[in-house]
């Protein structure tokens, strides 16, 4: 009976060789889960993409025209300025009441419009710059890759130097932007103001603006003559990994805090600003982008120049064809 009970117990080496067996099995399963993971999380980024560009193209529809970028980095978005141009918060403000977040769009409605003529005065009371601020925190999942991060609200980076809206302290983030061309929308509006923030230059269509969405921007579908097909309204921001816990002041600003320009990256860590001002995206070999049409498609980092910069020319007349991607 003793000799028995001595050969049922496990000894030392057959412990480690199991330990080992185990650790080997979870070495081997881990990147497939991973795998499973990013998988899931890549078809997320794909949806939040989907539901984004169907409310901009339902705002098309209401509007007439694509959404309008905002004013620059010193204002955030004002729900009595209405749509279009005279809205000095971004895309993602006014696309607001066609993704179901209409009470979120009209935080701090008091009746007092911006001015829109110099000299540049917000125009906003007390109780609407808190408003606007707390609107910030408002967290909308689809505006959140979620191989990044989560949803949720993060503390703010830069809570300074807007024009209507009281500093924050947090504010929910945003890892999309709108196709902003080829050049700078700081460069598309002429005048004694051209290329400054805070005046809104609410200017007409230049040669000099190739996108679908930048400062003051009121781009119709007449105007996308490439074909809506082949050319881009949003896409993932580039961000530096650094920055990913950390959110820009207000989400629904204007120009460059949500608009992206013809660069093209895998995220990576390294020297810079939470944003670069490019398209980017966190995933392994490609970016998502919404074309005008409303299609999500993946386009790889390593894309030739000359193809990146046609996918964000609306008006270049390059031969383009879906294969290219």
């Amino acid at each position: 009976m003793n000799a028995l009970r001595r050969r049922a117990a496990f000894t030392l080496v057959e412990l480690l060789t199991t330990i080992a067996i185990i650790a080997v099995l979870v070495g081997l399963l881990l990147p497939a889960i991973q795998s499973a993971r990013e998988a899931g999380r890549r078809t997320s980024c794909v949806n939040n993409l989907k539901q984004l560009a169907l409310g901009c193209l339902a705002y098309t529809e209401s509007q007439g025209h694509f959404p309008s970028g905002g004013w620059g980095f010193q204002w955030t978005g004002d729900p009595d300025a209405g749509l279009g141009q005279a809205q000095p918060g971004g895309w993602s403000y006014q696309i607001l009441p066609f993704i179901e977040q209409q009470p979120t769009f009209a935080m701090g409605t008091d009746g007092v419009v911006p001015r829109t003529e110099p000299p540049a005065t917000n125009g906003s009371t007390t109780a609407q710059r808190n408003a606007a601020r707390d609107r910030g925190g408002v967290s909308v999942p689809i505006f959140v890759c979620p191989t990044r991060r989560g949803p949720g609200v993060l503390p703010c980076t830069n809570p300074s130097g807007y024009l209507n809206m009281t500093p924050p302290t947090q504010s929910a983030g945003i890892e999309y932007a709108g196709s902003g061309g080829t050049a700078s929308p700081q460069n598309t509006f002429s005048g004694v103001n051209g290329g400054s923030n805070g005046f809104p230059l609410l200017a007409t269509l230049t040669t000099n603006a190739t996108g679908i969405i930048y400062g003051a921007s009121r781009v119709t579908p007449a105007h996308v003559r490439d074909g809506l097909s082949v050319t881009v309204l949003l896409g993932e921001y580039n961000r530096n990994p650094d920055y990913y816990s950390q959110a820009i002041a207000s989400m629904y600003g204007g120009s460059s805090l949500v608009v992206a320009l013809n660069g093209l990256a895998q995220d990576q860590s390294g020297v810079g600003n939470q944003g670069t001002g490019n398209f980017g995206s966190a995933h392994a070999t490609n970016c998502f982008f919404a074309f005008c049409d409303g299609a999500i498609r993946p386009v790889r980092y390593d894309i030739p120049t000359g193809v990146r910069t046609s996918l964000l020319h609306r008006n270049d007349r390059a031969p383009l064809t879906l294969e290219d991607l």
